[in-house]
């Protein structure tokens, strides 16, 4: 079982974003069996909206983490995507504890 707190393990929805432009988040990773996966986003999707509120807006004021609301399982999440090439999806999502793979060094 995993617990919060744990090394990889946090309450959230199991993905990574950056920011490509004052406007724009794109998900960077996605980690397989987590919410996110589960309800169909993918590496490359912009982020339009949380909970009805435009990417815009929330980039130029709380930030993207912030909007999500506390780190607490249970807590629901409305989020609007764009995968390229595609018509924007929105979905709820679940926060739940979950596990992000740990980053292994390697050397070339």
């Amino acid at each position: 079982m995993n617990h919060p707190g744990s090394l990889g393990d946090h309450v959230g929805l199991g993905f990574r974003t950056i920011i490509t432009a004052p406007d724009e988040l794109r998900v960077v990773d996605v980690f397989e069996g987590n919410p996110a996966y589960e309800g169909g986003l993918r590496r490359s999707d912009s982020i339009l909206a949380v909970n009805g509120r435009p990417i815009e807006d929330i980039l130029a004021n709380e930030g993207f983490s912030a909007s999500l609301g506390p780190a607490e399982v249970g807590v629901i999440v409305e989020l609007t995507w764009q995968s390229p090439g595609e018509q924007p999806e929105t979905a709820e999502f679940v926060k739940e504890v979950v596990t992000i793979p740990p980053v292994s060094k390697t050397s070339v």
